[in-house]
């Protein structure tokens, strides 16, 4: 929940700033109004990282595949999951998996994501954490009543809070700490294991619910203090070569330290995987990993959320009305899984809700909660797969699913493919742009907002822009402070690319088409997808006669949510238009290109 706390990053500052130490405060201002001011030179990121192309997972043991039929599922119910998830508004999906009875019976990619590519989780990845917890707990390395001093005794002192010597790991589990060091603070420190346990707590352990990522990278820290290993190290050992997980990365503090709460990158099916390793309560492909009684006691209700519907247990949301629990992530990342129907539903999504309740639940709920399925195999029903297969194979990103249309064989013989000339018409309307330099004045870069938020990896604008045409493809040639980005930007179907930002490398598939403002101005839309994440950047180039206008965007976006704060009124001391202005600069940035010689 990383981005969620910073779109409350301001309210943190001017209305819950009391829970904060001064010094922190300072800190937080003082990031905010550089971030806001576009100042980042002089940003010094705290819990920064770096990463290379992540291995893809070489799957050693990929999850058995049925089908719908044989698994008591009717297809044509999965079939009209998948269209209500490209359907509904908001969600984006990207990637869903579908496990009954073990078996995966039915998996879809919206195209241009594909599921070899490790994923970016946010707090989906807590439910992970938990899982060494679990582990911990087995080799009797701690209790749930373990305290957190009695982990950590250096800060067993007269400097730590006397209520903060209380936190148990229970407390950490079940996000009752009170801890008031969050994720806004990783920005501006460097030892988050000691501002957390010596920050005052903003309330007395075990009483009251305060989502907070900190609990968890605190978890992953006693895993580094009691195993002598690393979160990942302890995890690969007991569960991920146990179950073949592989091809996965978890980001760091500046210590060292898996973040925990956030930051790991991990495929769909890996992630499935760990969900049908909570349904069987511990076992995978019948051997046991983890005792079954952890299971049983973390995927209750421990306390009451503050999330319409849904409760919290050992870093798992609990779900009442779908008789189930989920792990979640930011922007609609989820693992749900329904003990009763036998299954489990992994998600990977762009959704603009900030929170786990949602589309993606409700529509879950509707589709299976609400059916009866058999526990023997169906009678094959050979139209409603080929439609769940038409389905798959139809998934686009960010649209409805348009499955093709059936025609008498007879008719296919002498029906001729539809012509397609739109790389012919983008490159008429680019080419007078091409062979020439636009230096642009204004804001923006290709990498999303919330990608560099998040981790700490912030770009400088772009100066100028270039365009090609070819092979059928828009050669795009952006210049900035940061280097020079030659992106490739195919037409009738995405081009992949694979871009470096400050040392980290990520690929993007490119595609653009071409529009037209109701002034009838022709518009390049190119949109950006980093395929391991759920970020999208879109960018349109206003073709005007003697200059471009460029206007970027990004999805998901963080302004709706902060659309519905009242600067003006929370913030009239210090400028509260201003800060909107800013904000709304930064997070829809805008440029102007005029032509320069070459």
């Amino acid at each position: 929940m990383l981005l969620a706390h910073w779109v409350s990053l301001i309210f943190t500052c001017f209305f819950v700033g009391k829970s904060m130490n001064i010094l922190s405060q300072i800190k937080t201002v003082d990031f905010i109004m550089k971030v806001v001011g576009g100042d980042i030179k002089d940003i010094t990121a705290k819990n920064r990282y770096q990463r290379d192309l992540i291995k893809l997972s070489e799957n050693k043991k990929p999850i058995p595949r049925s089908n719908c039929t044989a698994e008591g599922v009717s297809a044509d119910i999965v079939a009209d999951y998948f269209e209500a998830l490209s359907a509904a508004h908001g969600i984006n999906p990207q990637g869903c998996m579908i496990l009954r009875h073990g078996k995966v019976i039915a998996e879809g990619y919206w195209k241009p994501f594909y599921g070899e590519y490790p994923h970016m989780t946010y707090s989906l990845c807590k439910s992970v954490t938990a899982i060494a917890v679990a582990c911990m707990l087995d080799d009797g390395l701690l209790s749930v009543d373990t305290r957190l001093i009695d982990i950590f005794p250096e800060y067993d002192n007269l400097f730590t809070p006397f209520k903060n010597k209380n936190i148990t790991v229970e407390h950490l589990l079940t996000m009752t700490s009170g801890i008031a060091f969050s994720e806004i603070n990783s920005f501006t420190e460097d030892d988050w294991l000691k501002a957390s346990i010596t920050e005052t707590v903003k309330s007395i352990p075990g009483e009251e619910f305060d989502y907070n990522s900190i609990n968890t990278y605190l978890l992953s820290a006693a895993v580094k203090r009691l195993t002598g290993k690393s979160l990942t190290e302890y995890l690969t050992e007991k569960i991920f070569d146990p179950m073949g997980i592989d091809g996965i990365e978890w980001e760091r503090c500046p210590k060292g330290i898996e973040k925990g709460g956030w930051g790991l990158w991990i495929s769909l099916e890996n992630m499935a995987k760990l969900g049908q390793l909570y349904l069987d309560r511990g076992e995978y492909d019948g051997i046991p990993l983890i005792s079954c009684e952890y299971f049983e006691i973390a995927t209750k209700t421990h306390i009451k959320s503050k999330e319409e519907g849904l409760g919290y247990g050992y870093c798992v949301w609990t779900a009442p009305e779908l008789d189930g629990y989920v792990f979640n992530g930011l922007f609609g990342q989820y693992v749900i899984v329904l003990p009763k129907k036998d299954m489990v539903i992994a998600v990977y999504a762009a959704s603009e809700n900030l929170f786990p309740a949602g589309a993606t639940l409700k529509i879950t709920g509707k589709h299976f909660c609400d059916k009866d399925f058999s526990d023997v195999p169906l009678a094959l029903d050979k139209k409603a797969e080929s439609r769940l297969a038409d389905t798959l194979s139809c998934l686009s990103y960010r649209r409805k699913v348009a499955l093709p249309e059936k025609l008498p064989w007879y008719k296919r013989i002498f029906k001729r493919p539809p012509s397609d000339d739109r790389a012919e018409k983008l490159a008429s309307a680019i080419y007078p742009y091409t062979q020439k330099r636009y230096r642009l004045t204004g804001e923006g870069g290709l990498m999303p907002f919330i990608m560099q938020l998040s981790h700490s990896s912030y770009q400088r604008d772009v100066l100028s822009v270039e365009f090609e045409i070819e092979n059928g493809a828009v050669i795009m040639t952006l210049d900035s402070e940061d280097g020079i980005f030659r992106v490739l930007i195919g037409i009738t179907k995405p081009a992949y690319n694979e871009l470096e930002f400050a040392n980290e490398k990520y690929i993007v598939y490119a595609q653009a088409e071409l529009k037209y403002n109701e002034d009838d101005v022709p518009v390049m839309v190119a949109e950006f997808n980093f395929v391991e994440t759920p970020h999208t950047r879109t960018v349109k180039f206003f073709l005007n006669e003697t200059y471009i206008d460029v206007v970027f965007s990004e999805l998901p976006s963080v302004w709706p949510a902060l659309e519905k704060i009242d600067f003006t009124k929370h913030f009239q001391h210090i400028g509260g238009e201003f800060i909107e202005y800013k904000l709304k600069r930064v997070l829809v940035p805008n440029a102007k290109g005029v032509e320069e010689m070459i």
